[in-house]
């Protein structure tokens, strides 16, 4: 009988609860293990596996309610699986289900002590409640099985952030810049720009330039680059210059599909104006 079965383990990427919205990323499905099998209950190991495949189309098709129902089964007919709980937890948590997710995320952490992603995902679901302090638990659990991981430490990053304590956010910004092998895409520019806006906040303004001295495809990147520029110059004493990086910042900005980031960038920009305070405007 084999007593491992395997299922698409899914795990949610860079999953912070952003000023305007919260976004939920999901990454590409890794295959790993299903965890031991219950010794004390015998079951059919290829029942388990077609449960699991099952549950794993439905999700893929966005039929959650099926997926949960295969899943379900797979957990029943193997309850130390870690593949079958921890996939339902992470279906509940697309449906919405969110105390249901962690009740199971909590159930997959007890079966394989080993794996992060329960605890990256239970504090993506914090923060989606507002509750930052049980967010910022769960990573540090993470990041207690996984030292070097770059979604807690660039969460942790974002929950100092927003409490105002940069020097802190940058330790952790630095621990996740460790993961990031090449100087582009959109782990290293979202570490940039985080790393910039705490350099601000803390009158670093040479090593504000720095960390901003890159140029980004991603429409995004680049608004919020221009914002933080402007920022930067204003608190510098340069606000003709700012306000050149900022007017760049809204005309990127003035496209259908940027509409949302639009109105939080109009709203970062007065703020900063009265309080001389920058703001986080992206994840």
């Amino acid at each position: 009988m084999n007593e491992n079965v395997s299922g698409t383990v899914k795990f949610i990427k860079r999953t912070i609860a952003a000023g305007f919205a919260v976004a939920l990323f999901s990454c590409a499905p890794a295959f790993a293990s299903g965890g031991s099998s219950s010794q004390m209950t015998p079951f059919d190991s290829d029942e388990v596996g077609i449960n699991l495949e099952i549950g794993d189309m439905a999700s893929k098709s966005g039929d959650y309610d099926s997926a949960v129902s295969a899943y379900s089964r797979a957990y029943l007919l193997d309850n130390k699986n870690f593949a079958a709980v921890y996939n339902l937890a992470y279906t509940y948590q697309l449906k919405g289900a969110l105390k249901e997710a962690v009740k199971y995320y909590k159930t997959a952490a007890r079966i394989d002590g080993k794996r992060h992603e329960p605890y990256i995902n239970m504090g993506a679901i914090f923060l989606i409640e507002a509750n930052p302090a049980g967010a910022s638990e769960m990573f540090k659990k993470a990041l207690e099985i996984a030292p070097d991981n770059i979604d807690a430490n660039f969460n942790l990053a974002i929950i100092d952030i927003d409490k105002g304590d940069h020097k802190s956010a940058l330790a952790s910004l630095a621990a996740a810049s460790k993961s990031v092998k090449e100087k582009s895409g959109r782990d290293y520019f979202s570490i940039a720009l985080k790393t910039a806006l705490c350099r601000i906040a803390l009158g670093e303004f040479d090593m504000a330039a720095k960390a901003l001295d890159f140029q980004s495809d991603d429409a995004a990147e680049e608004i919020e680059r221009y914002y933080l520029t402007g920022c930067m110059l204003h608190k510098s004493g340069k606000t003709d210059e700012a306000a050149k990086a900022f007017h760049k910042a809204v005309e990127l900005a003035k496209v259908p599909e940027m509409e949302g980031l639009s109105k939080v960038l109009d709203e970062k920009i007065a703020q900063f104006k009265a309080t001389k305070k920058t703001g986080r405007i992206s994840n």
